[in-house]
């Protein structure tokens, strides 16, 4: 509910993996899904996302343009939960590079903030896995729990994969 209005109606973990809107996005969830602005350019069997300020796009396949069909190049939103960004110590094929800003032990995980281009992105992985603030990490998005929404009317923007 927001501001009387019903949003989603479903299981706790279908409302937690398929939110509708960017208000269920960030409502459910602790941390809250990282919500960050993009754009998308199409390239072959590639879609290449781009978060403000980056250098190196995240590579998605090109399913995920079926996804963003109504959405269009512009006014798009990529919304992630922290355990779907995915960290490496060194460099791997589909990750980029990224510099970690924070970190917050929780105890049997940490929960890192990461700068990637302009936005922070919030990280949640095992315990100590990162040591310093402004080590040097690669991040990839697991495409399977990347959503996008269209920034103007909030909603997902859904096709099946």
């Amino acid at each position: 509910m927001n501001d009387g209005i019903l949003q989603q109606v479903g299981t706790p973990a279908e409302v937690y993996s398929w939110p509708t809107n960017l208000f269920v996005a960030q409502f459910v969830g602790s941390p809250i899904m990282n919500v960050v602005d993009c754009r998308v350019a199409a390239e072959d069997s590639i879609t290449r996302i781009y978060l403000d300020g980056m250098e190196s796009p995240f590579p998605f396949s090109a399913k995920v343009q079926r996804r963003l069909a109504s959405g269009g190049p512009e006014g798009l939103a990529l919304g992630v939960r922290p355990e779907a960004v995915l960290v490496a110590l060194s460099e791997r094929a589909g990750y980029v590079p990224a510099e970690i800003h924070l970190i917050e032990p929780q105890g049997a995980y940490d929960i890192l903030d990461i700068r990637i281009g302009k936005p922070i992105l919030r990280a949640r992985t095992e315990s100590r896995l990162v040591t310093r603030i402004k080590e040097r990490v690669w991040i990839k998005l697991d495409e399977a729990q990347t959503h996008f929404f269209d920034k103007k009317t909030g909603l997902a923007l859904r096709a099946e994969l």
